[in-house]
């Protein structure tokens, strides 16, 4: 791709995310100029597509391991160190292996690529769809402009850039879990557990989400998400082999954090710069002990889990906060990479839903620091944390405090929106609890009031 293009289309990104501040943060209304520049860089977006496609890295891998699936070939059972690259996943993505092998490599690469680039720009409005059917407390909606430059902003961040360059399977991930709790909203319980059995194609993403299906009337969600991963998982081999297959993928997973494999967030580890983890941070911060560092992830994230499921069973917790903070949650959830942080367009959403219609000045920032911080991680750039950790590889103290401050920038970028939406969330709990019913008390109140008026009732005459 030319060079000059490159930098116009990086800078139409970089002024795109910059007015989507600015815009959301003074209410501004559509304008001619904001609409040429977001539909510059919806043709930007195509043309990179375009210019750049290259065949996706992890795509082919996907595409070679279920053409072997197709020829009888057990991957697990296969030597780690052996040829083959063992499989990271549930066995609940292995139908979507075998699917993608019926067809030639690179016509099976180039249509998942295409419905991939043209489906993130759907993951807005069903996130937005979700938030609204879950119950967000609150009467004020976003307009469809503003759901449109969101939806243009997400499509041309780094994790969707990065995302369609590997032909990654989190974008799909992301919709089943939206999907999901759309459902969950529309009283649907067999629909949402099918999208969660769908989306356990990346486990550690759906995994705090199952907090917000602890009622009791989510009892057929959990048989349908049962039924429905067992059937995945059956497609592709016998229930007696389930246990050892899982077994093995999580040994591998294991095997991929040793020092200078994929997974390794040290400095030894090629692909640290685009993870994002609690135990990255912890490794910056200069604790070096291996096994300290896990212990003390693990400590934090289940007291995340736990504080959570307290939190989305409470009935005057609106759900959609519950929702926002779960995708916080799971984006720090273990280990994650960029470009599977495009679940953050939940608290985004709820950020720029809150803020719009908040009336007190102090919750106004909060809400607002939550849209901006849950928008600014899938702009990480694992290129430019190449390039920081590069440049301060030097010893010494300013060295390493840019290091621990700058390479796991995402985490604290997320970890900031959790800290101050789980803060506003609580004074927002505070408050309706004692002033302002939400969610169907809500409801019931404005079809009072409306009944009130139609009938002509004044406060007055209801208390004579």
């Amino acid at each position: 791709m030319p060079e000059a293009f490159n930098l116009i289309y990086d800078t139409s990104r970089a002024l795109l995310l910059a007015w989507t501040l600015w815009a959301i943060a003074h209410k501004l209304q559509p304008t001619r100029p904001r609409r040429i520049l977001t539909v510059g860089v919806m043709a930007g977006y195509i043309a990179c597509l375009i210019l750049t496609y290259q065949m996706p890295y992890d795509f082919k891998r996907f595409w070679q391991v279920g053409t072997d699936l197709w020829a009888g070939v057990d991957y697990y059972s296969l030597n780690p160190t052996g040829e083959r690259q063992l499989i990271l996943n549930p066995p609940t993505i292995l139908p979507l292996f075998q699917l993608w092998a019926l067809f030639p490599l690179q016509d099976s690469a180039k249509l998942w690529t295409a419905l991939n680039a043209v489906c993130v720009f759907g993951l807005v409005p069903l996130a937005y769809l979700a938030l609204t059917r879950q119950g967000t407390g609150t009467q004020h909606q976003l307009s469809r402009p503003t759901l449109g430059l969101l939806a243009t902003v997400i499509a041309a961040s780094c994790a969707t850039g990065m995302g369609l360059a590997l032909g990654q399977v989190s974008m799909l991930a992301v919709a089943s879990i939206l999907l999901a709790l759309w459902a969950q909203g529309a009283n649907r319980p067999w629909l949402a557990g099918l999208g969660l059995a769908v989306a356990t194609i990346k486990i550690n993403t759906v995994v705090p989400f199952l907090t917000l299906f602890l009622r009791r009337k989510d009892v057929p969600t959990w048989i349908s998400l049962s039924v429905s991963s067992l059937g995945l998982c059956l497609l592709c081999g016998p229930l007696a082999q389930l246990p050892h297959r899982c077994q093995t993928t999580l040994q591998t997973i294991r095997g991929t954090f040793e020092p200078g494999r994929v997974n390794d967030y040290s400095d030894l580890g090629d692909s640290h710069a685009s993870l994002i983890g609690i135990d990255q941070a912890l490794y910056r911060l200069g604790l070096q002990d291996r096994r300290l560092i896990s212990t003390l992830q693990v400590i934090v994230l289940t007291a995340l889990l736990a504080a959570l499921a307290r939190r989305a069973n409470r009935p005057d917790v609106p759900r959609a906060n519950s929702c926002a903070l779960a995708a916080l949650v799971a984006s720090l959830f273990f280990y994650h990479r960029v470009y599977d942080e495009l679940i953050l367009v939940l608290p985004m959403l709820l950020g720029a839903m809150r803020f719009a219609g908040a009336t007190n000045l102090a919750e106004k920032r909060c809400w607002f620091a939550v849209f901006a911080l849950s928008l600014l991680v899938p702009y990480v750039s694992p290129d430019g944390l190449r390039l920081i950790h590069a440049q301060t590889a030097a010893p010494g103290v300013l060295p390493a405090a840019l290091r621990a401050i700058m390479l796991p920038l995402g985490v604290w970028l997320a970890a900031g929106a959790l800290g101050i939406g789980w803060w506003a969330s609580s004074t927002i709990t505070a408050r309706t609890s004692t002033h302002e019913p939400c969610g169907p008390a809500l409801s019931a109140r404005t079809t009072g009031a409306s009944k009130l008026r139609a009938a002509k009732i004044s406060p007055a005459d209801l208390a004579r």
